[in-house]
């Protein structure tokens, strides 16, 4: 379990030694790497699949509802300059990518990455006719080798939680260095009390324990300029819309 090899179903047992272990991780002051060992072997594996099936509501819900502005700026964003293609990077069930192919009849390249190769392999067996590259695996090793000039990049309702903040840095400072014109259209949960103005840094919050990164100051970090910042708060729920170019 503390190398991220732990059963896809954590039951009462698993879940009081998984406590022990990030107690045991914050003490040493090794809680991020713990935290993204856990989040990776969860994401990557077969059963995320049935996952992503079983919450596929929430692209009526979230993406065509609450989220709805993400996808306007992300149009407006790409009328002004020359984009080609799109990449989505946590595709999971891939109704957004499949969805954005048919919208943005302009682009002429849509990727799906995701973690798992079950999924990926079902995403493939849903949509065999449909122009869009499915991808099994790392997004930041792929991006790196495969990024070009004039691509849209996008996440929606919570993909880099699960990621390093020096692993956001360096994709954010690749895509702004050597990948000229891009766009940023970014969906991610956030703490509830994590104030974006003075707390600059990645605290894990919520009981998944993913972090809460501060997307605007890692942006404009990397050069980037910030065309939309809104959020959508209910409840326990905290929601940044970000749409950023460079």
């Amino acid at each position: 379990m503390d190398g991220g090899e732990g059963p896809a179903e954590i039951g009462r047992l698993d879940s009081m030694m998984m406590a022990a272990l990030m107690h045991r991780a914050e003490r040493r002051g090794e809680l991020e790497d713990f935290i993204h060992r856990q989040q990776r072997r969860f994401w990557s594996s077969a059963e995320i699949a049935d996952f992503h099936a079983a919450h596929e509501g929430y692209f009526e819900e979230m993406f065509l509802g609450e989220n709805v502005v993400s996808l306007l700026e992300l149009e407006k964003a790409l009328a002004v300059g020359a984009f080609s293609g799109l990449c989505e990077i946590g595709c999971g069930h891939g109704r957004v990518a499949y969805f954005l192919n048919k919208r943005l009849a302009g682009l002429k390249r849509f990727i799906g990455i995701d973690l798992s190769a079950e999924q990926v392999r079902r995403n493939r067996e849903r949509y065999p006719d449909a122009p869009i590259e499915w991808v099994s695996g790392d997004a930041l090793a792929w991006i790196k080798a495969n990024g070009t000039p004039g691509w849209a990049f996008l996440t929606h309702n919570g993909v880099f939680e699960y990621f390093r903040r020096d692993e956001l840095r360096e994709l954010f400072r690749d895509i702004a260095t050597r990948m000229k014109p891009a766009i940023f259209s970014i969906s991610e949960p956030l703490g509830l009390d994590h104030d974006l103005e003075t707390e600059l840094g990645s605290p894990p919050y919520g009981y998944e324990r993913s972090f809460s990164h501060n997307y605007v100051h890692l942006l404009k970090e990397a050069g980037f300029e910030i065309l939309h910042r809104s959020e959508y708060v209910s409840g326990s729920h905290r929601l940044l819309r970000l749409v950023a170019r460079v």
